[in-house]
């Protein structure tokens, strides 16, 4: 049997050899790959879309909720009256954030009331985590409280990205808790 190494051989027509690559152009698509995972990363971080409260993954880190631990906010009161309290505590929270947390303050993003309202917190940013592992911008959490017909609150506060928020989310709820005690709500 005979074979011509012609018929091995791809047809020169069809192949036409990329040109040589120079350091100029590696180091261009390696820029805008870099880029565009950059900006595909920022448009994929999480943001609140509802008033809904969040249920904590299994073994979290940075997330409490009432549907994990069933620990309501008992006020005693209407929800009217409950609502009123709640939106008086919140409001009130320092602007500069408290016990090294939220020093990047917060606001309310849906305000529901007499049912639920959420709220944004952020961190001062300048910590060296929101500097190594946050491009220097702080950390945002969310706090999501809904009051029921009885007066009583459900709620989560929670991290919007990371494993850990270092403690930060029991800080904010330990505040509010001790705010809402003084009004003689029960935990």
């Amino acid at each position: 049997m005979i074979v011509h190494a012609r018929t091995l051989l791809p047809s020169s027509k069809s192949y036409t050899p990329s040109p040589p690559s120079s350091r100029r152009s590696l180091l261009s698509k390696a820029t805008h790959s870099a880029l565009t995972f950059t900006t595909t990363t920022t448009l994929l971080t999480p943001t609140l879309a509802s008033a809904e409260l969040k249920q904590c993954k299994k073994k979290s880190n940075n997330c409490l909720s009432t549907l994990n631990t069933n620990s309501k906010w008992i006020s005693g009161k209407s929800q009217t009256d409950a609502s009123k309290d709640l939106l008086d505590v919140l409001q009130a929270y320092p602007s500069t954030g408290q016990n090294n947390v939220d020093g990047g303050g917060s606001k309310i993003i849906t305000n529901n009331l007499p049912t639920s309202l959420t709220l944004e917190f952020k961190s001062s940013g300048t910590g060296n985590f929101a500097k190594y592992f946050n491009s220097g911008n702080p950390f945002t959490d969310d706090l999501i409280v809904s009051v029921g017909d009885d007066g009583n609150v459900d709620w989560s506060s929670s991290s919007r990205v990371g494993d850990s928020d270092m403690g930060v989310n029991a800080k904010r709820v330990e505040f509010i808790e001790a705010k809402l005690r003084e009004k003689g709500w029960k935990f």
